[in-house]
């Protein structure tokens, strides 16, 4: 049901961004041409829609994708505004209490709008490519190619939801009752961040990983017990930093819907072709907000390392699953830099102004 709720709110998100006269014209061109599409009534179509429903799959996959690229070109900040305009009166109560709240947020805490700009700038670019990807193999392909789409999506997504069950079962709840050290970190990072809906659990394993999962809310996240042990206070919270930005940044509902993308469970392979460049942004982008959760970024480094130090057989996937960790941490430090350079040229004209 959250999932249905989720899909319907991302509909009304792009009706209400359409309408928008901030949104450039170019960048409406998505919607336009699918609406185009459905119009046109002798519409390109390798199998006729002979079956109710499942013969317009296709026809409604391609929907769905210009639907996608119309909401990744559109501006963060524009399409974060309407969000929370949606979520206010979206019919989960979870979701409205979580946007109540971020609507009434503190001022001593960046609200999402702000967030945006930590957000590397080619992520929304390479999600849209990806996604424009999937539409060219369904308007060749008609209704053969949008089956397989749509199966393989249904497959990955289930093959995560039990993978994640399965890791739940058996992992600590973390609360002020259960891992209080772990609860601390969660808090000092919500010191920086918005207050989202989270439920943090860590397992028992020698292996280092962090990941979130769910397509509904509140979203899910696990630690390893390793990464609970080796891990200074400061990097376990750039650790968790790190995952809220998934969560923020909204890359969680995406990657659980594909098998679990981002953290490079083998459901999530296949759709690794499609989208290699976003999965490497958005963690890029997951780092800068590991950077304003901890506040220094040689703690983001040891964070880094800690969870890349993972043992040669397990290097492939986590390899794929990631960027390398030298690109990492250059990107990592050039961020930082560039939010100095930006501090210390705002300090000086406000200097002059006075």
């Amino acid at each position: 049901m959250g999932f249905l709720i989720e899909v319907i709110n991302y509909l009304r998100l792009a009706w209400r961004l359409f309408w928008d006269e901030r949104v450039a014209w170019w960048q409406r061109i998505p919607l336009l041409l699918s609406a185009l599409y459905f119009l046109t009534p002798f519409r390109y179509d390798v199998s006729p829609d002979v079956l109710p429903l499942i013969g317009m799959l296709d026809d409604w996959l391609f929907l769905l994708l210009c639907t996608f690229i119309f909401i990744a070109v559109c501006p963060r900040q524009i399409v974060r505004e309407h969000r929370l305009a949606v979520s206010l009166s979206s019919a989960d109560p979870q979701v409205r209490a979580a946007a109540q709240a971020e609507a009434e947020g503190r001022t001593d805490v960046p609200d999402v709008v702000r967030l945006e700009i930590y957000r590397h700038p080619q992520e929304p670019i390479a999600l849209a490519l990806g996604a424009a990807i999937l539409l060219a193999l369904t308007v060749l392909g008609g209704i053969a190619v949008a089956v397989g789409l749509f199966a393989l999506a249904v497959l990955s997504g289930v093959i995560a939801g039990i993978r994640g069950w399965f890791a739940l079962q058996g992992a600590i709840h973390v609360g002020e009752e259960h891992l209080p050290y772990v609860q601390a970190c969660l808090e000092r990072c919500f010191e920086s961040l918005p207050r989202v809906p989270l439920q943090v659990y860590v397992s028992l394993s020698n292996k280092p990983f962090a990941y979130t999962l769910g397509l509904d809310r509140p979203h899910k996240l696990v630690l390893s017990s390793y990464l609970v042990e080796k891990a200074d206070p400061d990097a376990l919270v750039a650790i968790i930093g790190h995952e809220l930005g998934h969560v923020l940044f909204e890359h969680t509902f995406f990657s659980s819907l594909l098998g679990g993308l981002l953290y490079g469970h083998p459901s999530g392979w296949p759709w690794a072709l499609v989208f290699a460049r976003w999965r490497r942004f958005a963690d890029l982008s997951a780092d800068r907000i590991a950077l304003l959760a901890c506040g220094d970024p040689d703690a983001v480094l040891r964070a880094l390392a800690i969870v890349n130090a993972v043992a040669p057989t397990d290097q492939k996937r986590y390899v794929l699953s990631s960027p390398p960790l030298a690109a990492r941490a250059r990107a990592l430090v050039e961020f930082d830099a560039e939010l100095l350079t930006q501090s210390v040229e705002k300090w000086l004209t406000e200097g002059e102004e006075q």
